[in-house]
Formats: C-alpha cells, structure tokens, sequence
C-alpha cells in the first residue's frame, strides 16, 4: 500500500524515474518468462536500458523472490556467467499478467 501523500513529496521527474523502473521490471519478467534464463547483458540488450538499471531492478526483483540469480560455467573455457532465471513466484505472477494482459504489450 502506498502512504497517503507520497508523491506529493516527489518531483515529477522523480515519479517518472519511478514508473520508468517499473515498466523495465515489467519487461524483464516478461523476457525471463519467454527465454527461462537470461544474462544481465543480454537484459540491457533486449532492454535498450544501461547496465546499471538492470543491476538494480534485478536487485530489487531478487528481493521480493521474483527472481534468482545463478553463477555457472558458459563456453568451452567455462567462464563463470551469471545467469538470471524466473522463482516459481515470479513465474505465477506473470502468468496472472500475461492471462490478464494478453494483448497489450509492456512497453
């Protein structure tokens, strides 16, 4: 729930930052849905966002056990990638809003 009056101490580019980040943890659900595991890297791509903004709302999705986050061998010299994939949680949750929002696309 949102306190009352919140963002009447925001300024309006603050809010907009806000449903911005939104909107790219909406869509990162979204691929993670559709592809099972993705790297950080391969979100900013399919994203168009920085680096940056997916560590953080990864982080943020990792903290309400949305998604997890994997380090495991990738190539033939077995580097170390970390891959992110969808928690049964967040899977159920986006099955609810793919069923619920069919049609319309998040961006």
């Amino acid at each position: 729930m949102i306190p009352i009056g919140l963002f009447d101490k925001m300024t309006m580019t603050e809010i907009m930052v806000l449903l911005e980040s939104d909107k790219i943890k909406l869509n990162i659900l979204k691929l993670l849905y559709e592809r099972e595991e993705m790297t950080r890297s391969a979100l900013r791509t399919s994203t168009h966002t920085g680096y940056k903004t997916i560590v953080d709302n990864c982080e943020f999705l990792e903290k309400i056990d949305f998604i997890k986050t994997e380090k495991k061998g990738y190539g033939e010299m077995g580097l170390k990638m970390t891959f992110i994939k969808l928690t049964e949680k967040g899977r159920e949750y986006q099955e609810k809003i793919t069923v619920s929002n069919e049609d319309l696309p998040y961006d």
